[in-house]
């Protein structure tokens, strides 16, 4: 799944990419080589896709 979105109106925009992995450093130094790209960090959401009653 893909995100993209603004920090405020006309501002930076912030992309939110789902893996089914971990990203390794490689990936994230790879990432920020890029020109355009001014940060890029793994966020770990765990969760249980039980459905609760």
């Amino acid at each position: 799944m893909f995100d993209l979105g603004r920090d405020k109106c006309g501002g930076d925009a912030i992309a939110r990419l789902y893996v089914d992995g971990v990203v390794g450093d490689d990936v994230l130094d790879k990432l920020t080589a890029h020109e355009a790209i001014k940060q890029a960090k793994p966020l770990v959401c765990k969760t249980d896709h039980k459905r609760q009653r």
